[in-house]
């Protein structure tokens, strides 16, 4: 029986978020990262979704005055920590455990598990529609090749963007880049004031010349270079591990050929891996970079780069030495493959592939700049800094 589009959202979804299916219906925190609390079979951030906490502040507080327990109904002073907490990210101890559990125990009788439903419901809905967008802007597109459009409208591509979307919000870029464009809107937050703005990003799109191609193999460069694979090396596992899983989920579901699927595998090794580059708020400097050139690619000013980075006296002049690195630091082993990481890279055929990891990173004296951008796993003299320059933090 042949799955619709729906069945393919909730699915996936639920199949990358949980491994239980009764702990939708629990509060929960990935402990790591930039998340917050989150709840139901989508994982709904309450630290990143306004409405959605709103909603479930109110709505929460009458499953909760239902309870036959009455020792188990919120307090004045829980009241005030769930409205003041339960957006907090990045503090899996801003609720205290008594209230958590409470929260829990209203969320398994029927209002709770209502209120549960409606968020996931609305979520599903908020995925379909950025899908739906996403595949207008590929049929708008006439540099696109008619694989890479067949790709757009597969069900491997409503897996793999139905995961994206949920966990990392509106494909804004991704958006732009299969339409073509070359600019995208943003809301950012300004790390010296945190402010909140919107922002024109403009960028190269490589999908604006005729016979353009975007495949899965596009999708993963996307995402290794856009999106993830820098943060740390748990998030990146982490995005290895959902594509690993959307992979086993279209093939279990028959959504792809397995001819498809082991080219798929391979790419997902190849692209899938801790990378070191800066984080959404942040850009490291590398060989060819200058100040203009990393304003203009994060759709800044000079002027408005520069009050970001009060710190660095002369824009000309970029250095890496570790004293200047103010906002974070790159040890060596970041921008490559560990070796580890690097030896468990296969093939098709299941070998191993051979890794090199005798090359050294070199730094230019006089500028600073990194000149050869590939560094070793580990360096016998010392640790090599990039110089962390502030950007204006991505809301996702």
């Amino acid at each position: 029986m042949t799955m619709t589009e729906d069945n393919i959202i909730k699915n996936t979804i639920s199949h990358s978020e949980l491994s239980n299916k009764g702990d939708a219906y629990k509060i929960s925190h990935a402990q790591k990262g930039k998340s917050g609390f989150s709840v139901g079979a989508t994982q709904v951030d309450l630290s990143k979704q306004k409405k959605a906490k709103d909603t479930f502040v109110k709505e929460i507080q009458v499953a909760n005055s239902i309870l036959a327990n009455k020792e188990q109904h919120f307090s004045e002073t829980d009241l005030k920590n769930l409205k003041d907490n339960i957006g907090i990210a990045n503090n899996k101890n801003a609720l205290p455990n008594s209230l958590k559990e409470k929260i829990n125990a209203s969320l398994k009788t029927d209002a709770g598990k209502q209120l549960v439903d409606k968020l996931d419901t609305d979520q599903y809905e908020a995925v379909k529609s950025q899908i739906a967008n996403l595949r207008k802007g590929a049929a708008l597109n006439n540099n696109l090749t008619k694989e890479s459009k067949d790709f757009i409208n597969s069900s491997s591509f409503t897996v793999l963007a139905a995961d994206n979307i949920n966990q990392f919000g509106s494909p804004n870029k991704l958006n732009a880049l299969i339409s073509g464009k070359e600019s995208y809107s943003t809301k950012v937050i300004d790390p010296a004031t945190q402010k909140t703005t919107t922002k024109t990003v403009n960028f190269s799109n490589p999908l604006n010349k005729k016979n353009s191609k975007f495949e899965f193999d596009d999708f993963a460069k996307y995402e290794s270079e856009y999106r993830y694979i820098y943060g740390d090396k748990e998030g990146a596992k982490d995005v290895k591990r959902r594509r690993g899983g959307n992979l086993d989920f279209i093939e279990k579901n028959k959504l792809d050929t397995l001819e498809k699927l082991a080219k798929y595998r391979n790419i997902v090794n190849n692209n899938y891996w801790f990378q070191g580059k800066a984080e959404s708020n942040g850009h490291y400097v590398k060989s060819g970079d200058t100040f203009s050139s990393i304003a203009k690619k994060s759709g800044l000013s000079v002027a408005e780069l520069q009050k970001l980075n009060p710190e660095i006296k002369d824009i000309n002049k970029i250095k890496t030495k570790k004293d200047d690195v103010k906002t974070a630091s790159i040890t060596s082993e970041q921008p490559t493959k560990t070796t580890s990481e690097a030896s468990n890279a296969t093939n098709p055929l299941g070998k191993i592939m051979p890794t090199n990891n005798s090359e050294q990173a070199k730094t230019d004296d006089v500028s600073g700049q990194i000149t050869q951008t590939k560094l070793a796993t580990t360096l016998p003299h010392k640790q090599v800094m990039f110089q962390a320059i502030k950007l204006p933090r991505e809301i996702i």
